[in-house]
């Protein structure tokens, strides 16, 4: 839907928001694994990290491969400045069980979503 065939004066913009969004207990590697066809693991680049305990963790960062799976709809250029100033995933967050906390009231920030796409496609 462009800016030019709302039929809602309320309305300025769609934004589309693709998110995994586990049940209480389940974990997000558990959603990958449930539907076959995820694009986020094989594009993956795992790499060690040190850990406050003196261990090794693995941080996961997305390979200069991944548009189509993460940003399929921005220019290679704005790909290429997401993919080398991104924040590693740690692999272990993709299997522990989601406690049910979601944000009480994200409404600013579904408002600042909505108000950048219309400016972006306006």
């Amino acid at each position: 839907m462009g800016c030019g065939t709302t039929r809602k004066a309320s309305v300025k913009a769609l934004v589309y928001i693709a998110a995994f969004v586990p049940d209480v207990g389940e974990t997000q590697g558990e959603l990958i694994d449930k539907f076959p066809g995820s694009e986020v693991l094989p594009v993956s680049v795992p790499v060690p990290c040190p850990k406050p305990d003196g261990t090794t963790g693995t941080d996961l960062y997305l390979s200069k491969d991944g548009q189509a799976a993460f940003a399929a709809d921005l220019s290679t250029a704005a790909f290429r400045l997401l993919q080398s100033t991104q924040r590693p995933l740690r692999r272990r967050l993709l299997h522990l069980p989601d406690q049910g906390r979601r944000v009480a009231d994200h409404s600013d920030v579904t408002t600042r979503l909505i108000e950048d796409a219309a400016q972006a496609t306006c």
